[in-house]
């Protein structure tokens, strides 16, 4: 008798295994192996191609199947995808590196980004279908070298007329890079107090004449990813221009001053317009320092005396 009695408890564990393993693929969708291989560009390079320009092209097939219920009866099933934020004005996705876009394409039609797309209605029978994808890495603007580490798109399977999806594949980017120098702003120059001291009227004659300049730098961290060459970095001063000058910074305060602007110019002495992309050259990797200078200057006929303080948002893009 409990010789009988081990044997059962033995034998009723496997049991209740055999009911878990037969229950976890019962009524689910699920992808073959190739449905979670990430995507690989390898290293790229953008030697001034125009937007819109396609570097690299993967295609692959998404291969799923959906698995009937405990009775052998067919469950069926919608297979959606969801790719990341759209870029706007374009029917790209947005990916980790700024200014690169990636275009979705399913059995030859481009997917809308940033949307939840039904790709196909599977019967749930446990018969595998296959969707025929592409992948298209896209210039979106101006790019900024380094790491494409983003999510490319999921897939989720729901119960016809059901809003819950259940997420079972998803692609990643990996050992995809764009070769070339990246430049951010060095920490010291997020915040800079550049001081023009104080003028008299005196010291304008008319219209174009300035203050002596004032000299100050902006300093940018510059890190090379890969073998590619040297890449254009370009600065705005983001702000409100002067009434009678769009190239230069509006004056403000509490009883701010009348008839003036300041300007701000390059090394050499080229005004470098407030709103408008400038040219800094091609930096090498490293902390690079740029000369700037900030100054009045006499914007219409008349100045009235005040307050002449002047803000400005600086923005660097690789361009």
């Amino acid at each position: 008798m409990n010789r009988r009695y081990r044997n059962l408890l033995r034998i009723l564990p496997a049991l209740a295994l055999f009911g878990l393993s037969h229950a976890a693929h019962a009524d689910h969708c699920e992808g073959d192996g190739d449905i979670h291989t990430p995507i690989e560009f390898g290293s790229l390079y953008d030697d001034g191609k125009q937007v819109g320009h396609v570097f690299a092209t993967k295609e692959f097939k998404l291969k799923v199947v959906c698995n009937p219920r405990w009775d052998g009866s067919p469950a069926p099933k919608n297979i959606f995808l969801s790719s990341n934020d759209p870029i706007p004005g374009t029917d790209l996705s947005r990916t980790s590196l700024p200014g690169v876009g990636i275009r979705l394409y399913a059995d030859g039609n481009v997917i809308n980004p940033g949307t939840s797309v039904h790709l196909a209605a599977h019967r749930g029978d446990g018969v595998d279908i296959s969707i025929s994808m592409k992948a298209e890495l896209v210039k979106a603007g101006p790019i900024t070298p380094g790491h494409i580490t983003s999510r490319a798109f999921k897939v989720e399977w729901r119960h016809p007329g059901d809003f819950i999806g259940h997420e079972f594949g998803a692609k990643h980017f990996v050992n995809t890079r764009f070769d070339g120098v990246a430049c951010k702003l060095a920490e010291a120059s997020k915040l800079l107090n550049v001081n023009l001291g104080i003028v008299a009227l005196s010291d304008f004659t008319g219209i174009g004449t300035a203050t002596t300049p004032r000299n100050f730098s902006l300093h940018v961290t510059c890190a090379q990813f890969g073998e590619g060459g040297s890449t254009p970095l370009s600065v705005q001063f983001s702000g409100e221009a002067a009434p009678d000058s769009s190239e230069f910074i509006k004056v403000t305060g509490d009883a701010p001053a009348t008839g003036l602007g300041v300007r701000l110019s390059s090394q050499d002495g080229k005004t470098m317009p407030v709103n408008t992309w400038n040219s800094l050259g091609h930096p090498d990797a490293g902390i690079v320092a740029i000369p700037l200078s900030a100054q009045y200057v006499q914007t219409s006929g008349r100045i009235t005396p005040g307050d002449a303080n002047a803000t400005v948002s600086v923005l660097i893009e690789m361009r």
